[in-house]
């Protein structure tokens, strides 16, 4: 019986050193398995990251190649004149005007002719009825005699030329999209204050 009771121990012992082997064994086999959910994540980041990359806007080179200059404000001040009767009544209008050129040569064109540029308005805008400016349509269409009444004074050879096609076309653009008939004006009257009292 003595044999076979060290039996057992002899194989818990050849088991204790085999388990030891288990166990060295198993490590290497762990560093493995980390070594790859390193590379899948890895390979999971460069998929995502490409994906991301092809929903990002790209920029054409010819984007680059032409930027758009930035627009040029000139502020004409503010405009305090009286208006045109309406049923014996006397109105005033104060509008503050802001013009939005397309160059800074545009722009010193303006300022170098403003005394002439600030009567012609001036003398617009005391020919209106405080009724014909009170709506939308109404200021709109002021807007683009305004721009008109500045080309006249900056460039006159070209708004004599523009004249005619301006005065027949509607103050207020259609609906049905008639607005690109309309020819394009180097000056783009802003209203920043609009009084009329």
């Amino acid at each position: 019986m003595a044999a076979q009771q060290e039996t057992p121990k002899s194989t818990a012992k050849a088991a204790d050193s085999k388990g030891g082997d288990a166990s060295a064994d198993a490590k290497p086999a762990r560093k493995g398995g980390k070594l790859l959910w390193l590379v899948v994540g890895v390979v999971l980041l460069a998929g995502i990251g490409g994906g991301v990359y092809a929903f990002l806007p790209q920029h054409s080179s010819e984007s680059k190649a032409a930027p758009q200059e930035p627009a040029v404000f000139v502020p004409l001040e503010i405009f305090t004149v009286n208006l045109l009767p309406t049923d014996g009544v006397q109105q005033f209008l104060q509008v503050n005007v802001t013009l939005k050129v397309k160059s800074q040569a545009a722009a010193d064109a303006v300022k170098g002719r403003m005394p002439e540029v600030r009567s012609g308005v001036l003398m617009l805008l005391s020919g209106k009825r405080a009724n014909e400016l009170l709506s939308t349509p109404g200021k709109e269409k002021l807007a683009l005699e305004v721009g008109d009444a500045v080309r006249k004074v900056v460039d006159p050879k070209n708004a004599a030329k523009a004249e005619a096609p301006a005065d027949t076309q509607p103050a207020a653009a259609p609906a049905d999209g008639g607005a690109e008939a309309q020819p394009a004006r180097p000056f783009e009257v802003l209203f920043t204050g609009f009084i009329i009292q």
